[in-house]
């Protein structure tokens, strides 16, 4: 079996394809009007792997994730600090914090299709203006939905229309290296939850949550001037179309991501918020040292966002590490109900934070390799990032209800997350099958 047989990063190549044409600036061409009969199913150009501007872009979107995913991913410190603050339970105060992700993934559809449109620029202004009224917002918030409405409905708004951004603008100037240039740009969100976490956990015993918010607001401030003055997008690849492109749904490469995906995202993030909360109530520990647990996950997460993406570009493909990542992350998180003592929680929060992020990582590297047609990548991933939405939303507080139901006992909602990732990552080996075929499935290359 030829690799050209594999699809790779959105192309679909036949086995009497052996070439691909590169002109003199290193851009991929189009063949011949004969090769494309016969060879090279998908019709789309794709830029050189990086250049100098290429490598801007990365750094504009690792300042989007920071801004979005980092400030998100960093919730374990409010869900913990509003546990005290405001009479709702744990499980409701978790909404504030799945509304955003939430909010973020389901606002792709409209994201994704606006920016192969060509309204880059004006999408990401829109979600400057929404991300910093929320976290400004919720700075003056005092009642439970005041949080809501600001850190957790308006934030997510300004997310949701950046997070497809970043995915976009990355993709359009790589292609062998994707995974690694995602990974880089998406070593944001751990970096960020650090940055968020330590100024929570110097600055609210000081100064209280309402200056430490600002703070964090100014932060995100200078960010988005940084990357509206950076960002540079191709050419819109479609200037009409609709918002939903619902044939995709009949290729069941595509098909089974999206359902696995589902699943995946259903148990992902209740660690995330949760990990605070377990060390206070189970292991006694007190709020440093539960912040500092926290702290540690999201710095582990840095080599999660690097080496399974360098890997899956030097030797396994995306997709293929995407299920180890998810099978992994499921088998951590059965371990979890075993940790009793704080060095056993430190040590399976390094575990999980290398394994979850590369999840994370992976995801949306892999989203090349299941769309034949790289002109609609935008509405491809806005999609898929609109059906995971309703896994982010319910995921933790399902998460929350069932410690609730055991009465502070963790175990059926660490049982349940896990669960739910094990079948994410089954169905996204099913995916991979039905993409090359079972024994294209276990090459390597």
């Amino acid at each position: 079996m030829s690799i050209w047989e594999e699809p790779y990063y959105g192309y679909h190549y036949h086995p009497q394809q052996q070439s691909i044409h590169v002109d003199d600036n290193g851009f991929d061409t189009l063949p011949p009007a004969d090769e494309e009969k016969t060879g090279l199913i998908s019709s789309v150009q794709d830029g050189p792997d990086g250049g100098l501007r290429g490598w801007i872009q990365v750094v504009a979107a690792f300042l989007l994730v920071l801004d979005g995913f980092g400030f998100i991913t960093a919730f374990g410190v409010f869900q913990a600090y509003y546990v005290k603050l405001l009479p709702q339970s744990p499980s409701e105060i978790s909404w504030i914090g799945s509304v955003q992700i939430f909010l973020l993934f389901l606002l792709g559809t409209i994201s994704g299709r606006a920016i192969d449109a060509g309204h880059f620029r004006s999408t990401v202004l829109l979600g400057f203006v929404f991300q910093l009224g929320g976290v400004f917002g919720a700075s003056f918030a005092s009642q439970y939905w005041h949080f809501l409405l600001s850190q957790g409905i308006a934030t997510g708004i300004g997310n949701g229309l950046h997070f497809t951004a970043l995915v976009w603008l990355v993709s359009q100037y790589f292609t062998k290296r994707r995974g690694l240039a995602l990974g880089f740009s998406s070593c944001g969100a751990p970096i960020g939850a650090v940055v968020f976490t330590v100024i929570a956990r110097e600055l609210i015993p000081r100064v209280g949550i309402q200056w430490t918010l600002r703070v964090m607001g100014f932060i995100i401030l200078g960010n988005s001037i940084a990357i509206y003055l950076i960002a540079r997008p191709k050419k819109a690849a479609r200037k009409s179309g609709p918002f939903l492109e619902l044939s995709a749904f009949s290729e069941p490469p595509y098909l089974f991501f999206c359902i696995g995906m589902f699943f995946a995202m259903l148990g992902l993030y209740f660690a995330y918020y949760y990990v605070p909360l377990f060390a206070r109530n189970e292991l006694n520990l007190g709020d440093d040292s539960a912040l500092l647990t926290l702290i540690i996950m999201s710095a582990v997460g840095i080599t999660g966002r690097l080496i399974p993406p360098f890997l899956a570009d030097r030797f396994f493909r995306p997709l293929r590490t995407l299920v180890a990542a998810l099978l992994l992350s499921s088998l951590n998180v059965f371990a979890w109900t075993a940790v009793a003592s704080p060095a056993g929680l430190t040590a399976w929060v390094v575990a999980y934070a290398f394994t979850a992020n590369a999840v994370q990582t992976l995801f949306t590297a892999s989203m090349g390799e299941v769309t034949a047609d790289m002109t609609r990548l935008g509405v491809r991933i806005g999609m898929i990032f609109t059906l995971v939405s309703f896994a982010c939303l319910a995921g933790p507080p399902i998460g929350g209800r069932l410690v609730q139901y055991g009465e502070g006992d963790f175990v059926y909602a660490q049982i349940f997350a896990a669960a739910c990732m094990l079948v994410g990552g089954l169905l996204v080996a099913v995916a991979k099958v039905k993409q090359v075929g079972w024994r294209g499935s276990w090459r390597m290359v």
